[in-house]
């Protein structure tokens, strides 16, 4: 067995982007594939009454097909994928409706074929934008000054819709601090064979730097 990985993220359902990721992938036959979040569209700045609905049809319909030629053509590498803090957490639940195409490992630890083992983070610290879903408390962040990242929306079902609850973030919600998190099963166990796959980079490093040249990644 090989060692080669390939590894992507933020495609944003962009299925053109799917197709050329799963092309270069039956070229290079890597023995681990893995998508490190932002599966769905995110179709556009702004949040509308349709987004949730919108991102799980592509779930349900698109993502599975996008994905396939991968099992039909190279039948014995794992796919190993997980949301962003675009995707809404709402929809979870179809990222787990197809294992024999792809493992969802946010806060789930896989053993890889190799017998080491994967787990994955898709919690990020509180950003500018709207989605609320997978944001939390980072580490020496007060967030004085930027109070608006501290308010927006979380994706719900209400009955047979998918909907936006507001949500205003306060002290209160502290104890789900990525320091915390990360200080608990699945993460805080067997360190030295386990890949650990961030959706968040860390901070000051050459990863988490924006187009204005500001560092934003993760203290963690």
């Amino acid at each position: 067995m090989n060692n080669k990985v390939l590894y992507t993220s933020d495609m944003h359902g962009n299925e053109a982007q799917f197709r050329a990721f799963v092309e270069h992938a039956l070229q290079i036959k890597p023995s681990v594939i893995i998508i490190g979040g932002e599966l769905f569209p995110k179709g556009g700045m702004r949040i509308t009454p349709d987004y949730p609905q919108m991102q799980r049809m592509f779930a349900k319909e698109r993502l599975p097909e996008l994905l396939k030629p991968i099992k039909q053509n190279l039948p014995d590498t794992p796919v190993y994928l997980m949301p962003g803090n675009d995707d809404c957490s709402v929809n979870d639940d179809l990222l787990g409706m197809h294992p024999e195409l792809f493992t969802n490992i946010d806060g789930h630890r896989m053993i890889m074929p190799n017998g080491l083992e994967i787990v994955g983070c898709s919690l990020v610290p509180f950003t500018p934008f709207a989605i609320k879903d997978r944001e939390v408390f980072d580490e020496n962040e007060t967030y004085k000054g930027r109070e608006d990242y501290l308010r927006g929306a979380v994706s719900v079902e209400r009955g047979d819709k998918l909907e936006w609850s507001q949500v205003e973030i306060t002290k209160a919600h502290r104890g789900r601090a990525l320091s915390n998190v990360l200080e608990t099963a699945p993460f805080a166990t067997n360190y030295a064979k386990t890949i650990y796959v961030f959706h968040t980079p860390s901070s000051n490093t050459a990863l988490d730097i924006i187009d204005n040249g500001k560092h934003v990644g993760s203290w963690q």
